[in-house]
């Protein structure tokens, strides 16, 4: 079933993660931001579903179901460090 599965805040935002490919209108494979008034989406998202969601050293870290993040390959875990 579609859904949003985790949330943390990252960067001031609210980054969620789940079972969609839009949030609030923008395209978002799986996992994307919100910056308190609009939807981002985080690179070109997953292949396949995250589960989990922490912030460890700056970084946004993503574990779940997938091979690659971004278009990068990634065994199940990927990592976004800030802007």
């Amino acid at each position: 079933m579609p859904g949003v599965f985790a949330l943390t805040v990252y960067d001031n935002r609210l980054a969620a993660e789940g079972e969609f490919d839009t949030a609030g209108g923008v395209s978002a494979n799986g996992i994307a931001a919100w910056d308190g008034s609009s939807w981002a989406p985080l690179g070109t998202g997953m292949d396949h579903y995250v589960y989990a969601l922490t912030v460890c050293d700056n970084k946004l870290i993503a574990g779940g179901i997938f091979n690659t993040a971004g278009g990068i390959s990634a065994n199940k875990i990927a990592a976004w460090g800030l802007r």
